[in-house]
């Protein structure tokens, strides 16, 4: 038997109301590893943004930079992440 599959045996002996506080508690750990905080000097205002969004736009246009299809590019994460990248 896995570590994962004990944890799961042992989560369901517990009281129900056992149960609700883990699931939270793995529920807030879960959306702060999907949302890490960002500091405050990373966030883009929104002028910021469209001026970068511009940039790209017009450097694309004249050649200086390419792009690729999303799903590439998503296809591309999914398997540096199973891979542990």
């Amino acid at each position: 038997m896995t570590t994962r599959d004990r944890v799961l045996q042992e989560f369901l002996t517990l009281p129900p109301e056992d149960q609700l506080y883990v699931a939270e508690q793995i529920d807030e750990q879960v959306e702060r590893m999907l949302h890490p905080p960002v500091a405050p000097e990373d966030v883009m205002s929104g002028e910021e943004f469209a001026a970068e969004i511009l940039r790209r736009s017009d450097a694309y246009e004249r050649g200086e930079t390419t792009a690729r299809d999303w799903k590439d590019v998503i296809a591309d994460m999914r398997r540096k992440q199973a891979n542990g990248e």
